[in-house]
């Protein structure tokens, strides 16, 4: 993974990139159909304010990431929207979802433990808080989390 990464650093898009990407965010839409899109040289995004679901492919990468707020019955349905999500990159790509958290592949395996991970870490991240006696971490942000990085 590390030498496929490296090998296409810095490098633009092209014709083989773009159309690529078109399915992906043809797939991605499919599930996820409001997000708002980045385009740059070397990348692309898309971006859901409403789940905090984020797809970016770079030239020879594609990521998805999904923020630790859930749980409960949440955390099951954004499991099943991941699943979804991934099941259609798949398909338009040809490529295989992998889980680094989990390490193996995300459909049939790492997505087993999404739901759970993402309430355990939900609990977690709330906890903080409380144990220093300071307010827990609201669960869902109410703006996207570049403007609470950079103040804006």
């Amino acid at each position: 993974m590390e030498s496929l990464e490296g090998s296409a650093e810095g490098r633009a898009f092209g014709p083989e990139e773009e159309t690529t990407w078109q399915a992906v965010e043809a797939a991605f839409r499919s599930v996820v159909p409001d997000a708002d899109v980045s385009v740059g040289d070397e990348h692309r995004e898309l971006s859901d304010l409403a789940t905090g679901l984020q797809l970016s492919m770079f030239p020879g990468e594609i990521g998805l990431s999904v923020p630790y707020w859930y749980e409960g019955p949440e955390a099951d349905q954004m499991t099943e929207t991941l699943r979804a999500v991934a099941r259609g990159v798949e398909e338009a790509t040809g490529l295989v979802a992998f889980d680094p958290q989990a390490n193996e592949p995300f459909l049939g395996g790492g997505d087993a433990t999404t739901a759970r991970t993402l309430h355990d870490v939900h609990d977690a991240a709330r906890g903080i808080g409380a144990e220093d006696g300071g307010t827990p971490p609201e669960a869902k942000p109410t703006q996207p989390f570049w403007k609470r990085l950079f103040g804006s």
